[in-house]
């Protein structure tokens, strides 16, 4: 080969590690502000009932139902997932037709499925938050009302997610961007007026807390939807096309869907194991284990803006058979990343205790949450390595390999290493935290090996 020949390659390397380089940046910010803004929801009523005059208990009312939701949405994340793929793959392909009718498979399961689990969640919240506490204490009726309020509106909540995987499927992630720090704003609105009883209205707590996300919730659905229809969107969508919708394409959804959605059952299974291991330290601990959680979500925000930016551009890049460009994605996504979490962790770092104080007064609750969040920093890195990863899989439609290494970061070393920690080693809600940095460092080693051996774009989404 000669010097030209080289030279040209370099170039041509260096013009397509530009090129992707701005279509991960273009593509992740506007993702990387709505999970902020979609954060924001829960955030502000943290912050505000941490300011509630019975803060502590609204506090841990909202730590036992918040991740309860969050299972659930979470768990069923598993259709969304798919959507992104599949779309993606077929937009990357320039088949129009067969986007549209991935895009409407998707919303006719969604629909499905949330109108069903709004129903079961109002009416069997009490049997789930009986689970974790006791059904004739205060904390019990706070948990229930918050739970079936925000699960009633599940539906409304799916649809949006579908909606917006997708819009980010065919590369637009600043519509339900704009949506979403609209209805954010309305949300952090009602928290004010309801939680504290402004403008004639009665002091809710936490009740106001979960009507104002009801209201949000089912604004946010309804203008997405609107939009998802409308010629603006490009999509074509109408009621006439879920006519084209054919059994294969179920076949393929649940195919690629199934391990994504066993993945957060095991995860969020997990989660609820630990959020037990921390119930049964007391109920401090498990306010400052809330607000603390609330607050390291922030930092996962960016990151998982730059995983659900890689794994649409991977399904774009591996559906027009460029898979040269796939792996310039994720480099690029893993220098962002590094970038973005070595900052958190530093900001976690130098400036714990004056973070914890914009979320709640309690002195009891910023004492041991201060340690808490340097144990948070520690992880950032790992964390955001991982994630990116994870993104990548997701994208080329392999869902099997973030279901295995979820699995082993969880059962396999987390959550023995809590109950170790929490139960022989007595150290309390510090070693509960003590475990996360020693999972996400094993799962970023895991997810490293497990690329390097080169199946991941290889699936198959006929």
């Amino acid at each position: 080969m000669g010097v030209c020949e080289k030279d040209e390659i370099v170039c041509s390397m260096k013009e397509d590690t530009r090129f992707v380089r701005r279509a991960v940046i273009n593509l992740a910010w506007p993702v990387m502000l709505q999970h902020f803004f979609m954060s924001l929801m829960f955030l502000s009523d943290t912050i505000m009932l941490g300011r509630y005059r019975h803060s502590e208990l609204a506090l841990a009312a909202v730590g036992l139902a918040g991740p309860i939701t969050m299972m659930i949405r979470l768990t069923l994340m598993c259709v969304p997932i798919a959507i992104i793929a599949m779309v993606s793959r077929s937009y990357g392909e320039k088949n129009d037709l067969k986007t549209s009718v991935n895009a409407s498979a998707g919303l006719m399961v969604v629909l499905i499925i949330g109108i069903v689990v709004s129903i079961l969640g109002f009416t069997l919240s009490g049997n789930i938050i009986a689970c974790f506490t006791d059904p004739s204490s205060d904390l019990y009726k706070e948990s229930v009302t918050y739970l079936s309020i925000t699960l009633s509106v599940f539906v409304m909540n799916y649809l949006f997610l579908i909606s917006t995987a997708i819009l980010r499927g065919v590369g637009n992630t600043r519509t339900p961007l704009i949506i979403t720090i609209f209805t954010n704003i309305l949300n952090i609105i009602g928290d004010y007026i309801l939680i504290f009883g402004k403008l004639g209205f009665p002091e809710m707590g936490v009740k106001g807390a979960a009507i104002s996300t009801f209201i949000s919730s089912v604004i946010e659905g309804v203008i997405i939807l609107v939009y998802l229809f409308s010629a603006r969107s490009g999509l074509n969508l109408s009621l006439k096309g879920f006519r084209l919708v054919e059994m294969p394409i179920f076949k393929t959804l649940f195919r690629i869907g199934l391990p994504a959605g066993i993945e957060p059952i095991i995860t969020h299974l997990g989660g609820l194991v630990f959020l037990k291991i921390v119930a049964g330290i007391s109920q401090t601990a498990l306010a400052t284990h809330y607000v603390i959680t609330r607050i390291e979500s922030l930092s996962f925000m960016p990151v998982m803006g730059l995983s659900i930016a890689t794994g649409a551009l991977v399904g774009q890049y591996i559906g027009a058979r460029k898979s040269n460009l796939a792996n310039i994605t994720l480099a690029q996504s893993i220098s962002f990343s590094h970038r973005i979490m070595l900052s958190l962790c530093l900001l976690f770092l130098l400036f714990p205790s004056f973070i914890i104080s914009i979320f709640t007064t309690n002195i009891n609750i910023r004492e041991v949450g201060f340690y808490c969040l340097m144990i948070a920093a520690i992880e950032q890195p790992f964390l955001g390595y991982a994630m990116v990863h994870q993104g990548t899989f997701r994208g080329a439609g392999n869902t099997v390999i973030p279901l295995i290494i979820n699995f082993i970061g969880v059962w396999l070393i987390r959550l023995p290493l809590a109950f170790l920690f929490v139960n022989v080693f007595h150290l309390g809600l510090l070693g509960a935290w003590l475990t996360m940095p020693i999972d996400w460092l094993i799962r970023s080693i895991v997810y490293r090996i497990m690329f390097k051996k080169g199946k991941w774009a290889k699936i198959d989404l006929t």
